[in-house]
């Protein structure tokens, strides 16, 4: 990390913040491997049953998010992420129960990722609304590259354990460390000193309907941020018509295990950290649209570059390119959101971020189920490979369609606002 993104770790609460969500993000990497693997392999999921799954995790958003908005507003945040957490820790550790009572099955495995999601839509509202909170207005750019090196970590280090979980233990019981982390950072976080409390009167006698619309009113006259969050949208829709069923492409038409498909997710996100830490510099080149446009086109080549492994002809072969091309997408989206998440914190007032925030959620996160049930649903007549091309190409070409829009209108944002 340079200096400037170090010196945040001076405050306390936010190493303590830091902390909570390193832990929390292991157990949740460790079932972005797992989960997927119970339904492959405990349960034989099919290409558009395993997108359902994927689905249900995001399905949420279109009912939670915008409520979890006011509730990020009204209430302490750091007691409504807690508490998801240590839900989410429960929830998880009773999947390998049920499976050793005999009881998962796949309609169950389905309404308990809905649950999960239910309780991450809310709690990442609250999470993305704290770090204002924490730290002063000049250090939300090394605060959140911090942050997103602690997801790179997350992404290198969860995946790899999952895989050697899932190898050793088989996919139910790897989801052990998942709960386990959850409810660890349920309790850091439920102890965490803020540096203030925002006033909640203001928003006292209003109905909710009225409070939700604060966050969509906000988005309508801000038009920077509602193209950005327009932006999101459409590229993870895309992205996850592939990332839907990725498990299966690695697993069965690539023939690999899921010891490999760990360490190909883990050691990809390696480019994430370097991504994080060089995104200042990237910015120090270019204008603000430019940096996440560009972000956005080589993240999209990265994702296209996954295809290539169906080409390969050994396991190393397949690793090799899963590992190149996983690294470009890493690199590129941790540039992206360190600039997307600090230019949301800017723009917003801080007695309206969680309204604002759930609003643009719903926006940029409320297509993603869509993307997993369109590639279920593609993957039978394209072929996993041509779906995973489609899918990184069609996101290069949204990021040149973007250069024509009112997009560009990001580069005024400046460090004062």
């Amino acid at each position: 990390m340079d200096s400037s993104t170090m010196s945040v770790f001076r405050n306390t609460s936010f190493v303590r913040f830091f902390v909570a969500i390193t832990v929390s993000g292991f157990g949740s990497q460790v079932s972005t491997v797992a989960i997927p693997l119970v339904a492959i392999l405990a349960l034989d999921a099919s290409a558009i049953e395993l997108s359902l799954v994927t689905a249900m995790q995001f399905a949420p958003i279109y009912v939670v998010t915008p409520v979890a908005g006011v509730i990020a507003d009204r209430y302490p945040t750091k007691f409504v992420n807690g508490l998801c957490d240590v839900l989410r820790g429960v929830l998880s550790l009773s999947v390998p129960t049920f499976f050793l009572l005999g009881w998962l099955t796949l309609p169950l495995l389905c309404a308990m990722a809905l649950v999960l999601g239910s309780l991450k839509a809310l709690a990442d509202v609250a999470q993305h609304s704290m770090l204002p909170n924490i730290v002063p207005p000049e250090k939300l750019v090394p605060g959140n590259a911090a942050i997103n090196t602690s997801y790179s970590v997350k992404e290198i280090v969860g995946p790899s354990l999952g895989g050697v979980l899932v190898q050793a233990f088989s996919a139910p019981f790897a989801l052990i460390a998942d709960g386990i982390g959850f409810l660890s950072s349920g309790a850091l976080i439920l102890t965490l000193s803020t540096r203030h409390v925002r006033a909640k009167s203001a928003l006292a006698g209003r109905n909710w309907y009225s409070l939700v619309g604060d966050g969509f009113r906000f988005l309508k006259k801000e038009q920077r941020l509602l193209w950005l969050g327009i932006c999101g949208g459409v590229s993870n829709f895309l992205t996850f018509t592939y990332l839907g069923v990725f498990s299966l492409y690695v697993i069965r038409d690539l023939g690999l295990a899921p010891l490999a498909l760990g360490l190909s997710l883990g050691m990809g996100a390696v480019g994430g950290i370097l991504g994080a830490n060089v995104a200042r510099f990237v910015r120090a080149k270019l204008p603000l649209a430019k940096t996440l446009l560009v972000a956005e086109f080589v993240g999209g080549g990265g994702i296209a570059i996954l295809a290539l492994a169906s080409l390969m002809t050994s396991d190393p072969g397949k690793i090799a390119v899963l590992i190149v091309g996983m690294f470009v997408y890493s690199f590129a989206m941790a540039v992206y959101n360190v600039y997307s998440m600090s230019t949301r914190q800017r723009l917003v007032p801080a007695d309206m971020l969680g309204r604002v925030t759930a609003s643009y959620r719903l926006m940029s996160h409320g297509a993603i189920p869509l993307g997993a049930l369109v590639g279920g649903v593609l993957a039978g007549p394209l072929g996993l490979p041509a779906l995973v091309a489609l899918s990184g190409g069609s996101i290069a070409i949204w990021a040149l369609v973007l250069t024509r829009t009112p997009f560009r209108q990001l580069d005024s944002v400046t460090e004062n606002e």
